[in-house]
């Protein structure tokens, strides 16, 4: 017999990992009457595809990776199970998200790994995230999500989307999906953008950090596989990239210190854009480890830029960097 989870029900026994429903149970879900068979996510994308319908359903949100993990706004979930809009509340002074679903209350905090089922509290083995991209939202992993519905999970690395369908189904074929999304995710460009410069040519530091926050939205860091993967608009014109990476695996050790165009691709010691992976990177031994992208005078002398934005590997906090 067929049945339909209410979001509570669901993100309950997702977070609370039943097995026997992943596993044994098939699952239906609607969203507007309407059987869902195939749900997709592009990676930077704000805009989600079911059944394959195009355009896909908008979001002021993205799906993201982090720590090899899709991320979803939970607020579209919420909406795409019925859920409206007053049942889904923000506490920003306790960073707390609340969903209400007749008389069962569901709240998660953010950073913890719990959840709060009508005040009964269960440990759960990952935290909902709160990130602005581009809005304020809280975020769940996909799998959870998909794996928890009965759903088959697929990654797509060519178009960067995750494929989700009910578990015994045949793989949906979703190319005019795939389509789409290549010709909405086409490499970017920044090539008529402003940018200020500085007596000798090069880009100042106002423009180096803003550049620099923006070129990591085109950034992936794969820590499973121990991977950097850029897929880089083309920079503003007088303009080239400019990335480092510094790591340290033993705090006795110097650090290990990488131009990644240089080091990695010699023959591209600097680039305009495009894509590229670089391989090799210790993740899971690091004792401290920072990634630097910033703007540097095209053509110019082998230098770092007057500033740049900065992520460390090992905490995930970003940083202004005056070079």
């Amino acid at each position: 017999m067929k049945k339909a989870i209410t979001l509570l029900t669901l993100l309950a026994l997702i977070l609370t990992a039943v097995p026997a429903l992943a596993v044994n149970e098939q699952v239906d879900v609607y969203e507007n009457q309407q059987l869902i068979k195939s749900v997709v996510f592009a990676i930077g994308l704000d805009e989600y595809f079911i059944n394959g319908q195009l355009p896909g359903i908008k979001m002021d949100a993205r799906a993201f990776i982090e720590n090899d993990r899709t991320y979803v706004p939970v607020r579209y979930l919420g909406r795409a199970l019925g859920l409206k809009d007053e049942d889904i509340t923000w506490d920003n002074d306790k960073k707390k998200a609340t969903l209400k679903r007749g008389s069962t209350v569901l709240e998660m905090v953010i950073g913890e790994k719990r959840i709060s089922t009508n005040g009964e509290t269960k440990e759960i083995d990952v935290a909902p995230l709160l990130k602005q991209n581009p809005a304020w939202r809280t975020y769940l992993p996909a799998r959870y999500v998909a794996e928890g519905l009965g759903y088959e999970v697929d990654w797509d690395a060519e178009t960067r989307t995750v494929i989700c369908w009910p578990k015994g189904d045949p793989r949906p074929d979703v190319a005019a999906v795939k389509e789409y999304v290549k010709q909405q995710t086409a490499q970017p460009t920044f090539e008529n953008e402003p940018v200020k410069f500085d007596y000798a040519g090069w880009p100042v530091y106002e423009d180096c950090i803003k550049y620099g926050e923006l070129a990591f939205k085109y950034i992936t860091i794969d820590r499973t596989n121990g991977k950097i993967i850029l897929d880089l608009p083309t920079a503003p014109k007088g303009t080239e990239w400019w990335l480092d990476i510094k790591w340290m695996t033993d705090p006795n050790n110097i650090p290990q210190y990488h131009n990644l165009f240089r080091d990695f691709h010699p023959d591209k010691p600097v680039t305009k854009g495009g894509h590229y992976e670089i391989t090799g990177i210790p993740f899971d031994k690091l004792d401290f480890g920072i990634i630097k992208v910033g703007l540097v005078k095209e053509n110019g002398p082998d230098m770092g830029p007057e500033g740049a934005k900065a992520l460390e590997l090992v905490t995930g906090q970003y940083l202004d960097l005056d070079m």
